[in-house]
């Protein structure tokens, strides 16, 4: 699995079919909601790297739809799409 391919089963598993769980790479990770705007959240690894995935806020204007934070060397890399 290629980590595009990740990140779009990530976001299809999260959003479209509403799951409760995900599965990368054959492990399963929870999916949690965020404290005030019951956002999704996905934690999970890919490549041995930490990975998380944020819905976008549906109130913000800009559509970017989901946000993915990488820790890479130490600092944090935004990926969206």
């Amino acid at each position: 699995m290629t980590f595009e391919e990740a990140l779009i089963s990530v976001w299809r598993q999260t959003l479209v079919d509403k799951s409760s769980t995900v599965e990368v790479d054959g492990k399963k990770y929870p999916v949690r909601s965020t404290a005030k705007r019951k956002l999704k959240q996905i934690d999970f690894v890919f490549d041995d790297r930490e990975i998380r995935g944020l819905e976008q806020n549906p109130d913000t204007k800009s559509r970017l739809g989901w946000v993915y934070e990488i820790k890479l060397d130490g600092y944090r890399t935004i990926v969206v799409n």
